[in-house]
């Protein structure tokens, strides 16, 4: 749901995310496809901020999680 000035609500923006795989190694790409519905919101989608994760996993079953969060 989106919200505005004083919590009035603008309606629902419903995102669709796909990305070509499921697990990715060190160092390589990835393609993402965002599709936005705006049909039931009011208010204009500007932008919007995401958040990849990466989980670590040595073989003795540490693990450790790093995030970077960006805005597009």
């Amino acid at each position: 749901m989106i919200k505005s000035f004083f919590c009035i609500n603008k309606g629902t923006a419903k995102l669709d995310v796909t990305l070509d795989k499921k697990v990715y190694s060190p160092g390589e790409k990835g393609e993402v496809v965002v599709a936005v519905n705006n049909k039931e919101c009011s208010a204009d989608v500007e932008g919007f901020t995401y958040s990849v994760v990466c989980i670590i996993k040595d073989r003795d079953g540490n693990q450790r999680v790093e995030a970077e969060e960006r805005t597009v």
